[in-house]
Parts: C-alpha cells; structure tokens; sequence
C-alpha cells in the first residue's frame, strides 16, 4: 500500500480526475437495481419489472407540471428568480444573489463604509465616464494625489452634479443614477453565505467546523498596471441598501500576497500555483462584488510546506457555458455577406494539379460496346447474337409458372 500512494500523483496528473474513470457509478446502479428485487425466487424478473415501472413513472412525471418531480426541480444552488428594479438600467443593482443563513443587521463603520462606497461606483459601468470627467478635471488644476483625491471626494461631486443636471433637465439618466449617486446606508445585513450564479459561498468563519469549503475566492485585477489573479477567502457577506429597494452585494476578502514571488506564490514543475497563507496585501481594498468572485479551493501543499495552499478551480454544479444567442438582424447580415462573397473553391485547385473542365453535358448511362440483352415481362431469358461460351453456366433460367 505505501507503494501505491508513490504512483497515486503520477496517476492523477496522467489520466485526469479520478470521478471520470471510478466504478462508484456503476456500482451504484447496481445497488438500484437490486433494491427492485421482491421475490428472491425470481430476481430476473424483478429487476426486470422494476425497471420498467422506473421508467414509466419517469415518463409520466415528465407531464406532471403541478407537484415537484426530478425534471422541475430547483437546483440545489438555486439563486432566486431575476427581480426586476425601476428602470435595471444600472450594472451594480443587477445583481442575482441570494443569502443563506440568519440575516443578521447591524451598522458598517466610517472607513468601512467609504471604502465600500467607493468601489461599488468605481466598478459600475454606468459611472465610469463621469469618474474620467471628474478626473481631467482635477489633472487639469494640476493637483497632486490625484487617485487618493479621486478616491475620497468623488462621491460628493458626483452626487453634486448628477442633482444639478437633473433640475436642469439636461440629463438622460434614470433615477437609478440618483438613487446611485446618494450613496449606500449604513446599516447594512450581513450573511454568512450566499448564492450567485450557481456557486455557493461561504465565510471563513463558517468553514472552520466543515469538512467542505466554500471561502476560496479569486478575483482578476491589476497590480501595476498588470493583470493578475487575486487570491483570498471571504471574511463577511455584506449586503448595502439603496434607495429604490436596490441592493449590492459585497465580499470582504482577506488578500494572499501572490506579488511577492520568493515568499508568496510559487509554481511547481506542472504550472500549480501555490499561495502562501500567512502573508496578506491589499489590506486598504477588501471589497469586492459578490459577481466578481470566482470559487477556488486551497489545499495541502506537501512540497512547499505547511504555509502554503495549492489553488484548485472548479466549475460549479449544473453550469455550462454556451454560446449566446445572435440578435435576428446580425444573422441577416451575416447572410448577406455570404451571400456577396463569391465560392471560396472556384479558383482554388488545393494541390490537386490542374483543374479539368467538364462541359456541362447529360451523361448517358447505356454502354454502347456490348450486346443488348431482353427480359421479357413472364421472365423468359432471350439471348440475342450471344455465342454458348459467353453464356454463364451459374445463370438461373426462371420458369414463368414458378414465377406466377
């Protein structure tokens, strides 16, 4: 047995996931269909009926729209339906996320709160031209500290400006906007776990006394104006009201520091990233949307020792990506330009040597250089100028009265 814990590794890295090639599945089917078993005398014939009865009740509850069968229902991960806001004109407040666990209330603290704020309207797409305007401006009087300028006192004109241009009428946007603009509450509720997008997320706190875990989070960002993958777990689930009855939803995440290459990522020789766990960063920046948040799972790492996790990604339960369907008018236009395009083999002889030019001519399908042989309706063979030596001995003669 120790032997085989040495190929174990070498094992899953060459052939993949071991819940692919198990036989646990097919045991289990086996296990079912001995549960169909009721007469021991006959354990064929039960087997036999009970399957078929499976399969009929199967087929009927395919129909059965009313009460709750297999076909209709939800997932385990079920998130909730869509709730449609006043205008859902607003990326942040579309959201589809739904909390588990006790709701507990409570009031987020200042730095908490601004920082929060803060990153809600700086991830909203909405918002985004007015923070370049508000931005030029402030390069355009040569201020310095521009970003912590931009940071703390943007809030404030933006709210300024989105309320003067809708007194004057010069503005399109919703009252979404505005709702946006006068910012979160304070009093805020907080989750233990929530459900976005089929996956289900967990604090730290609750994973402590769990065999599972749901904490692992990866978030893409830029550091240094390059792109990387933040690594961190959930510390709390925050849920931020605004004005409308919109919501936001927020993960409070503690940050490996996956910056620093000697003493916080690492790379083995099959490209695993490798976090350490006792270092953190971006401690100033713990928000993050809960749509953001991607699940990852840290486990042992038996080469770099105990401060580190080896990341895992998964894939959640009953998500699939497929392609997004195309608006009617991009089809048409798709179609039209094939339409214009002239036949990509016309010119083109694909290394086969010159093209031959065939007329376009009937083909006659009557060989003229052999004689004509007739059957008549009563399957009488006649031979007509045929010699006895080209006759075929094997040749059936058909006589009509057998034929009748």
């Amino acid at each position: 047995m120790i032997h085989l814990c040495v190929h174990l590794s070498r094992e899953a890295i060459l052939a993949g996931p071991v819940q692919y090639r198990w036989m646990y599945a097919l045991e289990r089917y086996m296990h079912i269909l001995k549960g169909y078993v009721r007469n021991k005398a006959r354990p064929e014939g039960s087997i036999a009926e009970g399957y078929i009865d499976n399969e009929a009740l199967t087929f009927c509850s395919m129909y059965f729209n009313e009460g709750e069968t297999k076909f209709n229902r939800p997932e385990r991960n079920y998130d909730g339906p869509i709730k449609a806001t006043q205008d859902g004109n607003i990326s942040v407040f579309k959201q589809k996320v739904r909390g588990i666990g006790a709701a507990v209330n409570g009031v987020l603290n200042l730095k908490d709160l601004k920082k929060a704020r803060w990153y809600v309207l700086n991830n909203c797409d909405e918002v985004q031209p007015y923070v370049r305007q508000y931005m030029d401006e402030l390069e355009r009087h040569g201020l310095r500290n521009v970003q912590e300028r931009l940071e703390s006192e943007f809030h404030t004109w933006f709210l300024k400006y989105v309320t003067k241009q809708q007194l004057e009428g010069t503005m399109d946007a919703s009252n979404q906007l505005m709702n946006l603009a006068r910012g979160p509450d304070s009093r805020v509720t907080r989750y233990s776990g929530c459900i976005i997008n089929g996956t289900r997320f967990h604090t730290q706190d609750r994973d402590m006394n769990r065999k599972t875990q749901n904490s692992g989070v990866v978030v893409k960002g830029d550091h240094k104006g390059e792109a990387i993958d933040f690594y961190g777990v959930v510390r709390d689930i925050v849920e931020l009201k605004y004005l409308g009855r919109n919501r936001v939803f927020l993960f409070k995440c503690d940050w490996w520091d996956v910056g620093n290459e000697k003493n916080g990522m690492k790379f083995d020789d099959y490209k695993y990233v490798s976090v350490n766990v006792t270092r953190t960063w971006y401690k100033d920046e713990p928000f993050v949307l809960a749509c953001q948040a991607i699940q990852v799972f840290y486990m042992k790492d038996m080469k770099f020792g105990n401060n580190y996790r080896v990341v895992q990604r998964i894939i959640p339960r009953a998500i699939y990506d497929i392609l997004v369907k195309r608006d009617e008018e991009e089809e048409k236009e798709e179609e039209e330009e094939k339409d214009n395009d002239e036949p990509y083999q016309e010119f083109e002889s694909f290394g086969l040597g010159n093209a031959v030019h065939m007329d376009d001519q009937p083909i006659e399908l009557c060989k003229e250089d052999m004689e004509m042989i007739c059957v008549d309706i009563d399957g009488e063979f006649h031979e007509e100028n045929l010699e006895d030596d080209e006759v075929n001995d094997d040749m059936i003669d058909y006589d009509s009265d057998d034929s009748q």
